[in-house]
């Protein structure tokens, strides 16, 4: 049995198979085996990595030379990273099913061919092979390198080309956060992709409900959508966030200390890029959502709107005697345009960040005084 090509598929078909090369089964991240369209129990493979992860650090210290220089600092590293891309699997294996659910549940049912024709289209051409592996191979070789100045820094050991020796247990440490910082650049590649349902929603002003244009089973549909790929950003955020814990939880020898140069470097550049760039993302397709819903409810307020200047205009000395028909007009414009009001989006975005990142700030605080 041949396998069908992009062609010969149908438009629901190759839009999922779009969204399928980019997302993977876990939100972009290569690294994670299988397909969105079978059943994976989220649990188990964060769980199955992290006894690869845990088997792989024992057979490392075990191989060690006794004589090899070791790091308590560099173990906490290790352990949170462990810990780190255990929950980061989870939420995006997670995510990436809701996703995909959602996308046939809740958008291809009510979406016309030329709308998923339009999405196809864009998603093929925005995400070529460049983007999806070449830039999160430079942000990951780009952080890793900034990640280990500033390790070099924080234990006081040179870990410079021409410093001192790697040991063991530094080369696995590399290795294991540039996974991390590779993989974290393919979510948020990956993650970008609900922006071409929101942009060409244009094309299904004709679906539109007229008088509850935002309840729109499409229109509810893509906000599903959003709301469920910023919930995962706001997720991924508390989870990088939770490396300053290093800097309390730890024994001393164990702890990295309050002025930690990694972690004052990686949380908040990690920080922008999970739930600062994620919520940027998020409300630009927002905005869009809600302008085109804007454009058809004021299109279709311009009618009413003539035919009440048709009856009600006093310097052209139109006045209505029947009361009742413009009461009708303007109870009908108002419905209209209330109808399409998308909701405060953004006012919800930032009432959702700030709780989270006032805790933060005051644990900087009380790790710096």
């Amino acid at each position: 049995m041949t396998e069908k090509t992009g062609n010969d598929l149908g438009g629901n078909e190759r839009l999922i198979l779009a969204l399928r090369r980019i997302l993977g089964a876990s939100m972009g991240v290569r690294l994670i085996p299988g397909r969105p369209d079978r059943d994976f129990n989220p649990l188990a493979v964060a769980a199955v990595w992290l006894v690869i992860y845990l088997g792989l650090w024992l057979a490392v210290d075990h191989l060690a030379p006794a004589s090899t220089p070791e790091s308590p600092q560099v173990k906490s590293l290790l352990a949170w990273g462990a810990l780190y891309f255990a929950a980061g699997i989870y939420l995006s294996v997670t995510t990436t099913a809701k996703i995909f659910e959602t996308v046939r549940k809740d958008i291809l049912p009510y979406a016309s061919p030329a709308y998923i024709e339009k999405v196809t289209q864009d998603l093929e051409k925005s995400y070529s092979r460049l983007l999806l592996l070449g830039l999160p191979l430079f942000v990951g070789l780009l952080s890793l390198l900034a990640a280990l100045f500033t390790l070099g820094v924080d234990i006081k050991v040179d870990l410079g080309l021409r410093g001192e020796v790697y040991s063991v247990e530094i080369v696995f440490w590399c290795i294991s956060y540039f996974i991390y910082f590779f993989t974290a650049a393919e979510g948020v590649v990956a993650a970008r992709f609900y922006g071409a349902f929101a942009r060409h929603l244009e094309v299904e002003r004709g679906a539109f409900y007229v008088l509850g244009a935002a309840e729109t089973p499409l229109v509810r549909g893509l906000s599903k959508l959003c709301t469920q790929v910023l919930i995962f950003w706001i997720f991924i955020f508390i989870a990088v966030i939770s490396i300053m814990l290093l800097a309390v939880v730890p024994p001393d020898s164990y702890r990295l200390t309050a002025n930690s140069s990694l972690l004052f470097t990686l949380v908040p550049i990690a920080g922008f890029f999970s739930l600062g760039f994620g919520a940027l993302v998020y409300v630009t397709n927002e905005a869009n959502i809600r302008a085109t819903l804007q454009r058809f409810t004021y299109e279709q307020a311009l009618a009413l709107q003539t035919a009440s200047n048709q009856l009600l205009y006093p310097t052209k000395e139109r006045i209505p005697e029947d009361q009742a028909t413009l009461d009708r007009l303007a109870a009908l414009h108002d419905r209209i345009l209330a109808g399409g009001r998308y909701g405060n989006r953004v006012g919800i975005s930032v009432s959702i960040a700030l709780p989270l990142l006032m805790p933060i700030a005051s644990l900087i605080v009380d790790l710096l005084t």
